[in-house]
């Protein structure tokens, strides 16, 4: 079946009650930022990272880097998010 990836997904409670209407920094406004999948490299590196607009809106595969994911959720990401803890 090939080389696995672990998925994250990052949920925000209220992602079911918000709009499907672009904010002013989209792709990363508040609806976009409800909803966050993460895929994990076997080095522990991001493989991907998609707001909840995935394609949409000027958004793409990386939306952010580590640096800022860990920032987003007050988290390491490299700690909570290893492939060896899967």
């Amino acid at each position: 079946m090939g080389n696995k990836t672990p998925m994250y997904f990052c949920l925000r409670d209220d992602y079911e009650d918000l709009d499907r209407v672009p904010g002013a920094s989209c792709p990363l406004d508040d609806y976009g930022l409800s909803m966050i999948a993460v895929g994990v490299n076997k080095d522990g590196s991001l493989n991907t990272c998609t707001c909840r607009w995935n394609h949409e809106h000027g958004a793409s595969g990386m939306c952010m880097n580590a640096v800022e994911l860990s920032e987003l959720l007050g988290i390491d990401v490299y700690e909570v998010m290893r492939p060896d803890k899967n």
